[in-house]
């Protein structure tokens, strides 16, 4: 089944969020709030959380503190930003959490995001390597990743965005997924690698004219590993 955005249909006043009804289950790729603070009496922080059905806070994550009057843009998605109020003693998977922003990508073409920020790492023993230059990451040993990218494009105006999770000869299998008239676009999939293969995300819109990808993010984890 094709991955499906909920909007807000109007503008909200804080704290806003949306309700999973009870004959609804979701699978939470990615979330994104713009946050206006132009009504602000004083300094905040623009902070999205999940909260479980008992009222309990299951991860949160903020933006930077805004001056009073200023605006933010503060997102999520699995791997990246989110932290648990309370830790619980589980394994950590070898990760790593790459980022860019203000990024030109021409129209027609399809682009390699050039990921030039390693935003957190936790790879004990070295099962990644980032080229920050080219943006592709290359694994040392076989086995299968889960691959995450979220990009959003300054305005509203790219008429058609398709990001393209692919690899090298040897890497098997892609993630595809495309949006029409819609600045962000978030792509994930589970991808098998032999040791020495790479990873990169492939992203293309067709507006007719350069665009601006003002902030995108990407995970790689480590599944398991295969023979």
């Amino acid at each position: 089944m094709a991955d499906i955005v909920i909007r807000s249909k109007a503008v909200q006043s804080t704290p806003a969020g949306y309700t999973v009804p009870g004959a609804q289950e979701i699978l939470v790729k990615s979330v994104r709030a713009q946050v206006n603070g132009a009504s602000a009496a004083g300094a905040f922080l623009p902070t999205l959380q999940l909260i479980a059905p008992d009222g309990s806070i299951t991860w949160q994550t903020a933006a930077s503190q805004q001056a009073a009057g200023a605006s933010a843009d503060v997102s999520w998605f699995p791997g990246v930003g989110g932290q648990p109020v309370q830790q619980t003693a589980v394994a950590t998977l070898p990760t790593v959490a790459l980022f860019i922003n203000n990024f030109t990508v021409p129209s027609g073409v399809s682009t390699v995001v050039p990921w030039n920020q390693e935003l957190s790492a936790h790879d004990p023993d070295g099962v990644f390597t980032v080229d920050l230059t080219t943006g592709i990451v290359t694994t040392t040993v076989t086995g299968v990743f889960m691959v995450q990218s979220y990009v959003i494009f300054t305005g509203t105006h790219a008429d058609f965005i398709r990001m393209t999770l692919a690899g090298s000869a040897g890497t098997f299998g892609k993630a595809e997924i495309s949006f029409q008239f819609s600045n962000d676009c978030g792509v994930s999939g589970a991808l098998n690698s032999g040791a020495g293969q790479a990873f990169w995300t492939d992203v293309y819109q067709g507006s007719g004219a350069n665009q601006t990808l003002f902030q995108g993010r990407t995970t790689v984890s480590l599944l398991a590993t295969t023979p």
